[in-house]
């Protein structure tokens, strides 16, 4: 072992009288990005009604929708009514075309039904239901103004029956941040 000496190895601050002050730090330079723990990938979802998915015998919610039965029916504009419900589910299925999807679940391992956040391409399902029109948003969602718009726009549930002539007004197809369909 070796002695050190203290007026050798001190930082030159240190043999002042003051003490240090602490001083608020600085803004950061760029925005700090906001991690999420990593979800989860679940592979060959089956389609059951607009806003739930089956994975075997458990079931998944997703989060913030109200799910739109397969026998729930709409009104047309010349008074009869349309199956929406299976329609809703078909555009569901469509928009998944057999991807895998990535669910804010803890882990793989629920039983029964569970409710989670989810997207397929990165893009949010639930959001892209709402805006579509074939889901409606939860009261207190943060995904009411989309079901909102929806309405207005007359698209999905709350448009005409677009396989008699209708008009399609679905939402457009969305693209994912990394450019893929």
């Amino acid at each position: 072992m070796r002695a050190i000496s203290p007026e050798l190895f001190s930082a030159p601050f240190a043999a002042g009288d003051g003490g240090l002050e602490r001083i608020d730090p600085r803004e950061a330079l760029t925005p700090l990005e906001e991690k999420r723990a990593p979800w989860l990938r679940l592979a060959r979802p089956q389609t059951i009604e607009a806003g739930v998915m089956a994975f075997g015998t458990r079931r998944l919610r997703l989060a913030g929708l109200t799910p739109t039965g397969e026998d729930k029916t709409c009104p047309t504009v010349d008074g009869g009514s349309w199956p929406c419900g299976r329609l809703a589910r078909t555009h569901q299925r469509l928009f998944i075309r057999n991807r895998s999807v990535d669910c804010d679940l803890p882990g793989a391992d629920w039983d029964g039904e569970a409710v989670a956040r989810c997207e397929v391409a990165g893009i949010d399902m639930a959001t892209w239901l709402a805006q579509s029109g074939w889901a409606e948003a939860e009261a207190g969602s943060s995904l009411e103004p989309l079901s909102a718009e929806a309405r207005t726009l007359r698209r999905g549930l709350f448009g005409d029956d677009p396989r008699n002539g209708g008009p399609d007004t679905a939402a457009d197809s969305p693209v994912a941040s990394d450019g893929a369909p």
